[in-house]
């Protein structure tokens, strides 16, 4: 997405019925001012098996990024990986990521400018 106020939306969960096997994934790129992302990425609970993998970057001002990723209990569930890039000023991002026992919450997390500020919380 190219320009202002842009919003992107995304909601990815494995099947429910059945193993709910799979893999999420999602590559998000915004260029421009006052742009939201909100990804939600999802394994169908308890026994999914699989990785939820994103993306993010935002080049510009006042962007804004949130972004929640679960996957199953048990101890072979899947990870949850995340690469977020901001590039500009007043930039936030808030990240939560939950896993069963484990299997693991990977949140890699760049900002350059000024006035940015970053959430992650992991468990």
């Amino acid at each position: 997405q190219t320009g202002n106020g842009n919003i992107a939306d995304i909601a990815q969960k494995t099947q429910a019925a059945g193993t709910g096997n799979g893999t999420n994934n999602a590559l998000t790129n915004q260029v421009g001012k006052n742009n939201q992302v909100t990804l939600k990425q999802t394994m169908a609970v308890p026994l999914a098996v699989g990785n939820n993998n994103s993306l993010i970057s935002q080049f510009g001002g006042s962007n804004v990024v949130n972004a929640t990723q679960s996957v199953g209990q048990q101890a072979t569930a899947g990870n949850n990986n995340l690469v977020s890039v901001q590039v500009g000023v007043g930039n936030s991002l808030t990240v939560a990521q939950a896993t069963g026992a484990n299997v693991t919450n990977t949140s890699f997390t760049a900002q350059y400018g000024s006035h940015n500020s970053a959430t992650v919380s992991q468990k």
